[in-house]
């Protein structure tokens, strides 16, 4: 009787310790299992197809009032990315510019009528283009997946490369810190014609912040040059049709120091404005020329000044102070009509 309790003993002890150990394993993989769903739920899972769902991307930004977003995310050596602009053309992302567009890796998508998405891996050659194909430069084209779609709203497109690609035409994109980039979009779905609309931005590889261009102050820049130009041939005609009245020569002066002031303001708005966006000072023929019709613009009433208070050979200066100011009247339009061709480029 002993022996048989005993053994039975032994077979509620051997099942206990079964039941036991079926326990402990069925927790543990309810564990293993439940903390492998939290972190698939939190890492995003990018989906190359053309079509952006809520939290797809681990980051994201919007330039100019949502116009342009940009996504992306990096997963080991590649980074995926997605923008949405709002036309029914082209979108387009260039990294690093180093003066306006030059130097920029851009990429560039549409959705053709039919569905078909096209793509161009590009570079750009100058300060506004052109932007040729990689492959055309002796390069390689190095987007690996892309999709698009567009609604005729918006247009979306989705790509994805490498980090870094080993092509001396694209930039190496970091896993951490900022990158300055430029984005355009356009109504045709040719890669070739101009943007409808453009920006400036950076945005932290890392931590996803970003921020926008600058705000545009090219009018404001514009507003003080024409205003200068324009008292400046107010002081002309005060000096040319009214030099009987006792009072023109003081007009004239104060017409020709004041614009003299409002040039010099457009000059320091105009360095601000470049200091804001491309730090490309002086590069361009409009900021070349401004600078010369600045220096023009200071001597002006210098000379006019001198003309009054010395005598020595006043014909003379007399002459030089007239073809100074003719000068200066033309390259004033010069610079401004340039301003204007540079606004609308960019």
């Amino acid at each position: 009787m002993f022996k048989k309790n005993n053994k039975l003993s032994y077979q509620v002890f051997f099942l206990v310790i079964c039941l036991g150990v079926l326990l402990l394993s069925s927790i543990s993989f309810y564990r293993i299992k439940g903390t492998n769903n939290e972190s698939s739920d939190l890492e995003p899972k990018v989906i190359i197809d053309g079509i952006i769902s809520a939290e797809e991307y681990e980051f994201q930004a919007s330039f100019s009032n949502d116009a342009f977003k940009l996504y992306w995310t990096i997963s080991g050596e590649n980074i995926s990315f997605g923008m949405i602009g709002t036309t029914s053309g082209w979108v387009s992302i260039g990294f690093e510019p180093t003066n306006v567009m030059k130097d920029a890796d851009m990429v560039f998508g549409a959705v053709l009528t039919n569905g078909t998405t096209i793509f161009l891996d590009a570079y750009s050659t100058g300060q506004f283009g052109p932007h040729p194909a990689d492959t055309s430069l002796g390069g390689s084209t190095d987007i690996s997946i892309y999709a698009g779609s567009e609604n005729g709203a918006s247009t979306t497109i989705e790509f994805q490369r490498k980090l870094s690609t080993g092509d001396t035409f694209d930039f190496i994109i970091p896993t951490e810190g900022s990158v300055s980039i430029i984005w355009a979009f356009g109504s045709s779905e040719d890669f070739f014609v101009k943007h409808d609309r453009a920006g400036y931005g950076t945005i932290n590889i890392s931590s996803g912040e970003s921020s926008s261009g600058a705000p545009p102050l090219w009018p404001y820049h514009a507003a003080l040059m024409i205003i200068s130009f324009l008292l400046l041939i107010a002081g002309w005609i005060v000096a040319h049709f009214y030099r009987s009245q006792r009072w023109w020569y003081r007009t004239h002066r104060l017409l020709s120091l004041i614009g003299s002031i409002f040039g010099v303001l457009g000059l320091i708005m105009g360095i601000i404005m470049v200091s804001l966006t491309t730090k490309a000072h002086f590069r361009v023929a409009h900021s070349i020329l401004g600078l010369i019709t600045i220096i023009f613009l200071v001597f002006q009433p210098i000379s006019g000044i001198l003309l009054s208070k010395i005598r020595f050979k006043r014909k003379e200066r007399k002459i030089a102070h007239r073809w100074i100011g003719r000068i200066l009247y033309l390259l004033m339009v010069a610079s401004i009509v340039l301003g204007f061709l540079e606004a609308l480029i960019l």
